[in-house]
């Protein structure tokens, strides 16, 4: 992300977020959904005092894999429009995961990156150990996200949820459909960082 920033010179202040366990800890980061909660809470802070301090400053959250389990634990902790949007890169997290919460947060969309070559984490892996919110069924990073229906107004509120899926189209970015193809710097600068402006899009 911050290379591909630098590199088009984006007119945009990254923050990284540290929430895992530790460099080359990835199992405890994916399996450890109190931590994703707890960690997801911290950051909403963050967020809560950003807005507090610059209202007109627009905040958004980007997150891989088992990170979309802290980006929406997050976005369950801030009040309605206080996140501009939220962009989920292979999401290793359930595919009927609860976006609602979520969705109330966010002043234009929750944008989700998936695709169905997306075997070795969000199949074999997820398979063996489960989804990030400890689920044992299909990760949303290879399905996408199944909407949650149960009151009037959801339908409307998940209108805020745009699927990206993988095809050939994006492959001269060099993201090929793998579980780290959309951190590709060339697919960040031309399909992520647009959704990163001011504005909709």
């Amino acid at each position: 992300m911050c290379e591909a920033v630098s590199t088009c010179a984006a007119p945009l202040h990254i923050e990284t977020f540290v929430w895992s366990h530790g460099y080359g800890r990835v199992l405890a980061d994916h399996v450890d959904h109190c931590n994703h909660i707890e960690e997801g809470r911290r950051l909403a802070a963050l967020v809560v005092t950003v807005k507090q301090n610059c209202p007109e400053r627009h905040v958004y959250l980007v997150a891989h894999s088992s990170g979309a389990a802290v980006a929406l634990a997050a976005a369950e902790a801030t009040p309605p429009h206080c996140i501009e949007r939220i962009v989920l890169l292979a999401p290793a997290i359930s595919h009927d995961y609860d976006l609602r919460p979520a969705l109330r947060s966010v002043r234009q969309s929750i944008d989700a990156f998936i695709s169905r070559r997306d075997i070795g984490a969000l199949v074999f892996a997820t398979g063996l150990v489960g989804t990030a919110d400890r689920q044992r069924t299909a990760a949303a990073g290879r399905v996408g996200f199944t909407p949650v229906l149960a009151c009037p107004g959801d339908e409307l509120l998940y209108a805020k949820l745009r699927i990206h899926p993988w095809d050939l189209r994006v492959a001269w970015t060099g993201n090929h459909g793998s579980h780290y193809g959309t951190l590709e710097p060339r697919f960040m600068r031309a399909y992520v960082l647009p959704l990163l402006c001011p504005g909709p899009s």
